[in-house]
């Protein structure tokens, strides 16, 4: 058990996550009736065409470039002049970036001094959409405010600017009546947690704090809004205020966009989100909660006390299929578009493999496909990859007898 918890706390702490939690169905999913203003482009592209691409590397998440070729390619870098920060800057992206966990930061200025946290970023998410980080430097005197998300651009083919959403401007938690609202309190990393089967009566929050978390994998954007309820104290203590506090309560809102920035789907008021990605076609979105970000009652990052992962179907909020991962000996792996597949694995007690509980789940015949697969299999696919530089995912679910699970339309 102790090599799975360290496991999940060395490599999942530096996972943004996303998802959702209802087991009973939790908000209303609803399909956004109002369009966000775009801004229209008028800045300069140019594009490096001296550079060598790979071939397709990201057509329908399913072509695998040969290891030669990955490591021969170079990319076509196209640069972009924005007006953005109050000054006119230039940054380049790579039209071949391979979107999910694969952020680049390709722009940075520092703000008030020299720690890393304090500084205006731009970040790439995906071939076309490009993530503004700021920096609230009117708040800079409190040590706990990090760079904030700020908006989103979105692009077109011509790399000029399809859409720009203003994340923090039109975020669904304003109307907080008088208690302060904070971007990020990084004192609460340490705060202690209350369960709500623990609290006795329902309390009141001093403070918010609010995290934002942007991901754009495969043909969709999510923008995870996660509000903290904190009740924070201070005592003087020599010359220093001593600061703490309880997490009280978490809300989640997921906004979902397509790759142009149109408002596609709004979940609100979520208790739990960590992982989240929405299938090629937009009908789906698996999830992992109370886990993989730690959101769970032994923690301070939330107050759910069950882990587990989740498909749904997003045209009514529906839960197809759930399943809890709580007895404490599990962690969760990356969550992903792998192929065209929705994949997510996760470890069960073993001594000889970690994530070794594989589940796909395929779009086109709305089927999960569920296998524990040993390390003998492993080894097997591994030779099979080196020998033709492919992956098969069809092949797999036949050669290991995959469980099939078929998604009702209900």
């Amino acid at each position: 058990m102790g090599k799975y918890l360290s496991l999940f706390m060395g490599i999942k702490l530096c996972i943004t996550t996303l998802a959702l939690l209802g087991c009973e169905g939790c908000g209303g999913v609803k399909t956004a009736t109002s369009e966000i203003k775009s801004t229209p482009n008028k800045n300069v592209v140019t594009e490096n065409k001296t550079s060598i691409t790979a071939k397709d590397r990201l057509k329908n998440n399913q072509t695998t470039v040969s290891k030669q070729d990955e490591y021969l390619a170079q990319p076509t870098l196209v640069n972009l002049e924005r007006n953005a920060f109050g000054k006119q800057i230039s940054f380049n992206i790579d039209p071949q970036h391979e979107g999910g966990e694969a952020t680049k930061t390709v722009w940075q200025e520092k703000v008030v001094d020299a720690s890393f946290d304090r500084m205006n970023r731009i970040d790439q998410l995906s071939p076309t959409v490009i993530l503004y980080r700021r920096f609230p430097k009117e708040v800079a005197k409190d040590f706990y405010y990090v760079h904030q998300a700020d908006k989103i651009e979105f692009l077109n083919d011509d790399h000029s600017t399809a859409k720009i959403v203003d994340i923090w401007k039109n975020r669904p938690y304003q109307d907080i009546k008088n208690v302060r609202l904070t971007y990020h309190h990084f004192n609460a990393e340490a705060y202690n947690v209350l369960p709500y089967n623990k609290q006795e009566k329902k309390l009141q929050p001093n403070e918010y704090s609010l995290h934002t978390y942007v991901r754009s994998e495969g043909n969709h954007v999510i923008v995870n809004y996660h509000l903290r309820s904190l009740i924070t104290k201070k005592e003087k203590q020599e010359n220093y205020d001593y600061e703490y506090g309880s997490i009280i309560g978490v809300k989640h809102t997921l906004r979902i966009y397509d790759l142009k920035g149109n408002l596609k789907y709004e979940l609100k008021d979520l208790p739990s989100v960590d992982e989240a990605v929405v299938s090629n076609n937009g009908e789906y979105m698996m999830y992992t909660f109370g886990g993989i970000g730690l959101e769970t009652a032994n923690n301070p990052f939330g107050t759910m006390e069950r882990e587990g992962w989740a498909l749904t179907r997003l045209s009514d909020q529906k839960i197809v299929y759930q399943e809890y991962t709580d007895d404490g000996k599990l962690a969760f792996n990356r969550l992903w578009l792998h192929y065209g597949y929705l994949k997510l694995s996760y470890s069960t007690p073993s001594n000889e493999i970690d994530f070794d509980y594989w589940i796909y789940f395929d779009e086109s015949c709305k089927k999960l496909f569920t296998h524990r697969i040993t390390k003998k299999e492993r080894e097997l696919l591994r030779e099979q990859f080196n020998k033709s530089n492919k992956v098969d995912v069809q092949k797999q679910f036949i050669d290991f007898n995959f469980q099939q699970i078929p998604i009702s339309n209900k």
